[in-house]
């Protein structure tokens, strides 16, 4: 990102085939604050285990983001998007 000049993300999409939970745990969010964030979790294929699942829900809300879970995927919004949608 830094080599192209990139200074925001607006969307990320993680689909990943099982390394979702490597890849956001890796993730700088002082560097790389995206405004959505959307990743398999797969829970009831065991893509993901619950362990996994819960750093990376704490993760998140630590950083401000508010989290809507489906039954294999979940969509991160900042918290700024869902109380202020002109903001996006």
């Amino acid at each position: 990102m830094k080599q192209n000049s990139i200074q925001h993300l607006d969307l990320l999409v993680l689909d990943t085939e099982g390394y979702d939970y490597e890849i956001l745990m890796d993730v700088n969010f002082k560097t790389l604050s995206p405004t959505i964030i959307h990743f398999e979790h797969g829970l009831k294929s065991g893509t993901m285990s619950k362990k996994q699942f819960n750093e990376i829900k704490i993760l998140l809300n630590q950083n401000d983001y508010q989290l809507f879970i489906e039954t294999s995927n979940t969509t991160a919004y900042k918290t700024h998007v869902l109380f202020n949608p002109s903001s996006f």
